[in-house]
Parts: C-alpha cells; sequence; structure tokens
C-alpha cells in the first residue's frame, strides 16, 4: 500500500500514477492499494506510524480516508468499495 497526503488538499492525478510506478518500479514492488490521506500519526522521529496503518490495511469502514485499488492486469485506480472488498477477501479478485 502506498499511503500520501496530498500537499494543501491538492489532488493526485490517478490516471497517471500507473504508469509512473509500472516503469521506476519493479513489477512486485508496485503498490496494489493506493490511501489517500489527511493526516496521520508520526512517532517522536517524524516517522508514519506504520503499525496503525497496517492494523487498518483496506477497510475502507475503519477510516475516512480514500483507498483506491489497482487491479494487476488494470491500467488505473479504481475507488475501494464494500463489495469490492469482499471480493478480494474472498479470492474473486486477485492481487
Amino acid at each position: 500500500m502506498l499511503y500520501v497526503t496530498p500537499r494543501d488538499g491538492s489532488a493526485i492525478d490517478l490516471a497517471g500514477l500507473p504508469e509512473i510506478l509500472r516503469s521506476r518500479l519493479p513489477g512486485y514492488a508496485v503498490p496494489r492499494f493506493l490511501r489517500v490521506g489527511q493526516a496521520t500519526s508520526l512517532t517522536g522521529t517524524f516517522k508514519y506510524q506504520k503499525s496503525q496503518l497496517k492494523t487498518d490495511a483496506y477497510d475502507i469502514s475503519n477510516f475516512d480516508d480514500d483507498i483506491f485499488f489497482l487491479a494487476p492486469a488494470s491500467n488505473k485506480f479504481v475507488k475501494m468499495t464494500v463489495d469490492l472488498r469482499k471480493q478480494i477477501d474472498n479470492g474473486e479478485v486477485r492481487l
């Protein structure tokens, strides 16, 4: 999962992001999930508290952030829904 916080409420260009990620990262490192948040907890050394992010995972009922899913064969991020989450959890949609 890639966690981003936009600067000053600016929008993220989701249309071109998969192509950029695939051109700059090996296939196994391309994130399947993108979480767009406003703020997250930081440690005393200004690092993300990853333990809370791992606990939240991609369950959209736990928080207000937007989560997007990049299917392996797809070239675009789609917004995570409850139905899509169930399909992923049941193995109907492959990661």
